[in-house]
């Protein structure tokens, strides 16, 4: 009974990692548009860009 439960945990700390490592990882490649520096520039220049703030849509193809 016990090892399945090791077993079950083993499982959830996998999966959970299989998905939130990627995101982590994706966050911080998006911080980097500067060298050797860490800014939201890349999220000020998606957000300041008029045609993805007028029309959402457009940028899914």
């Amino acid at each position: 009974m016990k090892t399945q439960k090791i077993g079950a945990w083993i499982a959830v700390l996998f999966g959970a990692s299989y998905f939130i490592i990627p995101l982590i990882a994706t966050f911080e490649f998006s911080l980097r548009m500067r060298r050797g520096e860490y800014s939201f520039d890349a999220y000020r220049s998606v957000f300041s860009d008029v045609q993805f703030r007028m029309n959402p849509s457009a940028t899914q193809s």
